[in-house]
């Protein structure tokens, strides 16, 4: 008797090592279980059968839609472990009872320098995908593993930085940040969750090209003000077809990437595009990618719409969890983050604007460094851990509020090439030089300055 565990057992009878596929995409040695779309005279065999020449594969291509393979059956898709079974079929492994991995880290001078290089590194891939793929409907696998593999080796020592990264957005470059924001998001959720590196791999690469198809649809409706008409939509809604065709064209990238990019708009309620899937059918990546894409739109100033803040962006996965959005992966994001996680704006109860830095481990509200304005120049004031100054936090019963990202046309990019010199130059508990009485002190301490009487000093104070 063959005795296996209860993960192993769960995963069979759920179907997770099922993968619904188009008849192109099938490979000799496949063991087709189902098929979709087959006509009613046509008949299969109801055990299923393997694909023994390209005459098989020709006739699926002829007589179905979609077909269900199951890769525990199939010859060629076996991977070594369960692991790599689980990520070329969608499925996720088991998520851990915590997820505070991002409380474990702290920013730091040396590690944004690190984290810069290697954003403007994925960048500039990135953004070379997206011109590939908008011109020749493939992109460079080679150098999309490359990325995606430096990215992974990257956030593990500078998660609270490239999250910090992350929110730099710019409408004008929102087609190429959106992919490459998912990706550190999924990347640093995945290493979060302790799962090994082939579905690492897997997650991240999914969440980098999930919405290339968005490089086939009208540049004119994308960019459009206001409301899109019916026709409208349904043209927007056609990017998850056209990339899931263009993508499982190329060769050297794994089925389930191109399946993400088709099912990343299901909805566990069966009300998504472009199959009307419901939970179990929507593979478990597509489901996570839809929920951290979800929250980047969200998160973003577009044509059609502001963005909305960190606060409001996870009251809207809440609000939807279990209907657009998979219940448990949902949760597990909103306490992946937490409050306030790097990058979040904010406005202090006393008024004052700030930024979050990270969150120490077993706090729940962040270390923030302190905004103002100086001869017209944004700067950091002093740093502030906000679990530690209650004074700070409630003012006459008002609370911290959280902010948009670009709120009050303060720009993610331009605190980003000032963060490194600020915390090599900032102590805890400093000189807050955002406060006028603090200047005005400073001002009474200043030694005289003894001139040649008659000579005439202009005097500049800046200091407000």
């Amino acid at each position: 008797m063959n005795i296996i565990s209860w993960d192993e057992f769960r995963r069979q009878q759920q179907g997770e090592y099922q993968l619904t596929i188009t008849p192109g995409e099938l490979r000799l040695g496949d063991f087709v279980s189902r098929v979709e779309g087959l006509e009613e005279s046509t008949t299969f065999p109801p055990r299923g059968m393997r694909i023994d020449s390209f005459q098989d594969k020709k006739w699926f291509k002829e007589n179905c839609r979609r077909v269900v393979i199951d890769l525990e059956r199939c010859l060629n898709r076996r991977a070594d472990d369960s692991d790599a079974s689980l990520s070329s079929a969608g499925s996720l492994p088991p998520l851990p009872n915590t997820l505070d991995a991002l409380r474990k880290r702290t920013i730091s001078a040396r590690g944004m320098v690190e984290a810069w290089q290697v954003y403007r590194r994925l960048s500039l891939v990135t953004q070379a995908q997206i011109l590939s793929f908008h011109r020749h409907g493939h992109i460079d696998v080679a150098d999309a593993n490359d990325a995606v593999e430096e990215l992974i080796n990257a956030i593990p020592d500078h998660l609270p930085e490239l999250l910090w990264l992350a929110r730099i957005k710019e409408t004008s470059r929102y087609p190429f940040q959106h992919g490459l924001n998912t990706a550190i998001f999924a990347a640093a959720f995945a290493h979060a969750a302790g799962w090994p590196g082939k579905v690492r791999t897997a997650v991240t690469m999914s969440a980098l090209v999930h919405d290339l198809g968005m490089m086939r649809v009208s540049l004119q409706v994308l960019r459009k003000n206001g409301p899109l008409s019916h026709a409208e939509r349904e043209h927007v809604r056609l990017h998850t077809r056209l990339g899931h065709e263009l993508l499982a064209q190329n060769d050297g990238l794994p089925d389930t990437v191109a399946r993400v990019a088709l099912c990343h708009h299901e909805r566990p309620d069966g009300r998504g595009y472009p199959d009307g899937l419901t939970l179990k059918g929507i593979p478990a990546i597509a489901r996570l990618i839809s929920i951290i894409s979800a929250y980047d739109a969200m998160m973003t100033t577009r044509f059609h719409r502001p963005a909305v803040s960190h606060q409001q962006a996870m009251g809207e996965l809440w609000k939807l969890r279990g209907q657009q959005f998979d219940e448990h992966l949902a949760d597990a994001f909103s306490k992946f983050l937490g409050w306030a996680p790097p990058g979040t704006l904010m406005r202090l109860a006393d008024g004052r604007m700030a930024i979050s830095l990270h969150t120490r481990e077993r706090e729940n509200r962040p270390v923030v460094r302190v905004l103002h304005k100086r001869g017209g120049e944004l700067e950091f004031g002093v740093e502030l851990d906000l679990s530690e100054n209650p004074s700070v936090a409630s003012v006459e019963g008002k609370r911290e509020t959280l902010l948009p990202d670009g709120s009050a046309g303060i720009k993610h990019r331009d605190l980003t090439k000032k963060l490194p010199k600020a915390l090599v130059a900032g102590h805890k508990g400093g000189t807050d030089e955002s406060s006028p009485a603090q200047a005005r002190r400073e001002r009474r301490t200043r030694p005289r300055v003894d001139a040649p009487r008659g000579t005439r000093i202009l005097v500049i104070d800046d200091a407000l």
